[in-house]
């Protein structure tokens, strides 16, 4: 059974592939929509969009409202070098687009066309130039992630290797939770057949100490034949003369005055 938790891990890795990057703990999302189409939005990192793609950046809810004298504020693909503060921005990140600040300061959005990259999964940022401690992600690091794509095509099937990818996970997921439900009723199982196992043992135990007991017990109460018969005939003239003397002791009522004074009716002495 925990080899089989082992194997789903294993397919788990394999088909799910690893999770998209995640935000740093504390920041704030930038969430990317197309133009003509929002069916590829979203704020998981998950984004799919087509190299010349029309896009529009955004970020919300910022805790710290910024005034009309900041700024301004850039968009930039990092492209494998993070931007941090008070560091010269990498030669390999490319500023996209102005970030331009709602009148509240506390959102904004950069309008861009996706520029020509290869194939893969990129991170963006949002910061001045240079990159300040207040500029970058206006103290709360703003970023966001979008895979781009060379065709609609590529970006359909990506779109359902991901789908699929969400199924198996989900279903990977049930099935390891089956196999612990499974492991914990098979050690209930276990307990008990360990437990009803233990009582026959004893069970046997007892049966061979109460054997071995009886066989060590003397026939004390076994009469044979011959003594059985000689008690018996011994019962049965004792019985005899019971009733013999019963019937000598019987009352006799006279019939004539003589009869009343003869020596025979005179009580039989004891």
């Amino acid at each position: 059974m925990r080899k089989l938790v082992a194997t789903l891990g294993l397919v788990s890795v394999v088909l799910i592939g690893f999770p998209a990057p995640s935000a740093v703990a504390g920041g704030n999302w930038l969430e990317f929509r197309s133009v003509e189409s929002d069916s590829q939005t979203g704020r998981s990192g998950g984004d799919i969009f087509v190299v010349g793609e029309s896009l529009i950046a955004r970020g919300d809810y910022l805790s710290v409202a910024l005034g009309p004298d900041t700024g301004p504020y850039y968009l930039w693909i990092e492209r494998g070098f993070a931007l941090r503060a008070g560091v010269p921005i990498p030669s390999g990140a490319i500023r996209v687009a102005t970030f331009e600040m709602a009148p509240d300061g506390r959102s904004g959005r950069a309008a861009f066309d996706l520029p020509t990259l290869p194939s893969g999964t990129y991170s963006f940022a949002v910061c001045d130039d240079p990159c300040t401690e207040r500029g970058l992600g206006f103290g709360e690091f703003v970023q966001g992630w979008l895979t781009v794509t060379q065709t609609l095509e590529e970006a359909r099937l990506l779109a359902r290797v991901r789908e699929l990818r969400g199924m198996m996970r989900s279903r990977v997921h049930g099935l390891r939770a089956d196999v612990r439900s499974a492991e914990r009723q098979e050690d209930r199982l276990q307990t008990r057949l360990d437990e009803a196992l233990g009582a026959l043992e004893e069970s046997r135990a007892q049966m061979g100490r109460l054997t071995r007991a009886a066989s060590r017990t003397p026939d004390r109460y076994v009469i044979d034949g011959t003594a059985g018969a000689l008690i018996a005939v011994g019962l049965i003239a004792i019985a005899a003369v019971l009733m013999g003397r019963r019937r000598r002791d019987r009352i006799v009522v006279p019939d004539t005055p003589a009869e009343l004074l003869s020596e025979d009716l005179r009580p039989v002495e004891r």
